[in-house]
């Protein structure tokens, strides 16, 4: 599946291409949250808006009257499913366990998508060490890098898209190979454990030559006396 659509300008790559679907921002009353919900609005989003205070909803709505759908206050399960179920077919898992406790919803997750252009981090080691396969997109800067990072040093490099058109190619073939999915669920526990990625001894002796080094070259200038 391709977005060959034309470009919107002013709009950033990850809004591109999206008019018509449904989009739900939490924290869109500041902030990052809030530019996001406007940059999807303006992009021909439905724009599903999750703030703390009314008055944010109501700033929110006034640059963006004609693209929301529907507005919600608080992230309560009625109040957000109510909205969405209009909209769109999506299950929603609320955490009652809290928010330390992500392997309830990863057990019943066939792909996570790494979010752009702020990486998953932790949330990417925990969907890996469940079995769940994780897509994502290599970036420009560190922050938008650290997912393509994670995955290689982690052995699955094949999971990491170069370009937009990429990664929803490569979403979309994983969510249809069940059998790929099977194999990932299976395996990458092992598969990580296994991995550079968690040889602690490794980093340890990498990081001690690295000091080492440094001193040495700062103990052999005739200018440090």
């Amino acid at each position: 599946m391709s977005t060959n659509q034309s470009e919107t300008p002013g709009l950033p790559v990850w809004a591109q291409g999206i008019e018509g679907q449904v989009a739900l921002v939490t924290g869109a009353g500041r902030g990052l949250g809030r530019a996001c919900a406007l940059a999807l609005s303006r992009a021909g989003a439905r724009v599903i808006a999750v703030a703390r205070t009314r008055a944010e909803l109501e700033r929110l709505a006034a640059e963006a009257p004609n693209a929301v759908e529907a507005w919600v206050e608080d992230l309560r399960e009625d109040a957000v499913l109510a909205r969405i179920e209009r909209l769109a077919r999506l299950d929603i898992l609320v955490n009652n366990a809290g928010t330390n406790q992500p392997q309830a919803f990863l057990e019943v997750t066939d792909v996570a998508l790494d979010t752009m252009p702020y990486n998953g981090t932790t949330t990417t080691c925990e969907a890996l060490w469940m079995g769940t396969p994780v897509v994502a997109l290599r970036g420009d800067r560190h922050a938008a890098r650290v997912g393509a990072s994670l995955l290689a040093h982690a052995g699955l490099p094949e999971l990491v898209a170069e370009d937009p058109d990429a990664y929803v190619d490569l979403a979309v073939d994983l969510a249809g190979d069940r059998t790929r999915r099977e194999r990932y669920h299976a395996g990458l526990r092992a598969t990580l454990a296994g991995s550079v990625l968690c040889d602690a001894t490794r980093h340890a002796r990498r990081i001690e030559a690295l000091f080492l080094g440094l001193w040495r070259e700062r103990a052999s200038d005739p200018e440090n006396g």
